[in-house]
């Protein structure tokens, strides 16, 4: 039989378990507020860059990079005068974790409006893949989706597009995504 100082005991135990159960509430309610901080904080960090970064830009001389790294290590220097010798200009991307194969691809691009057999040989490259997709799965709106966005790029290339069209293309972040998709 319980004696009155075990039930006191007992009740402080319980009060005390309740008191933890209540202190994990909180803390994980606190959990879903800093989620959503984050959440929210992240996002407005992606629309400030959105705003001030352009997906890709236009050429600027490799000569500005000089200016850049003027008060940078002379490793830094040494490397920006080996690119100035190879290069002419450049193009910045947005770093926004798609910045490869997004300055990859709009490069690609850009070389084949001079060489159109090199531009049909990816598009029968495209073609197929395709096809191995559905094959594979994927789901065929999808895959044509993409497919679309690529196409209508490489046919603006084929069709003697020039870099202004194409700049635009890769301006708009449905064309540019679209493109992303499909390389990665």
């Amino acid at each position: 039989m319980a004696k009155q100082g075990d039930l006191a005991t007992a009740s402080t135990t319980s009060n005390t378990a309740s008191n933890n159960n209540n202190n994990n509430n909180n803390f994980a309610s606190g959990d879903i507020d800093l989620d959503q901080q984050t959440q929210e904080q992240q996002s407005q960090i992606e629309k400030e860059i959105a705003n001030n970064q352009p997906l890709i830009s236009a050429k600027i001389s490799t000569s500005e990079l000089r200016n850049e790294y003027l008060a940078e290590d002379k490793i830094y220097q040494d490397k920006v005068s080996e690119l100035m010798k190879k290069y002419k200009y450049l193009r910045r991307t947005r770093g926004d974790g798609n910045c490869f194969y997004r300055a990859f691809g709009f490069g690609f691009l850009e070389e084949k409006y001079n060489n159109k057999n090199d531009i049909e040989n990816f598009r029968q490259l495209m073609l197929d893949l395709k096809s191995k997709l559905i094959q594979l799965g994927y789901l065929d709106f999808t895959v044509e989706d993409v497919s679309d966005v690529v196409n209508e790029l490489i046919d603006n290339v084929c069709k003697g597009g020039d870099e202004a069209s194409l700049m635009e293309s890769f301006s708009s972040p449905a064309h540019s995504d679209y493109f992303v998709a499909y390389l990665r």
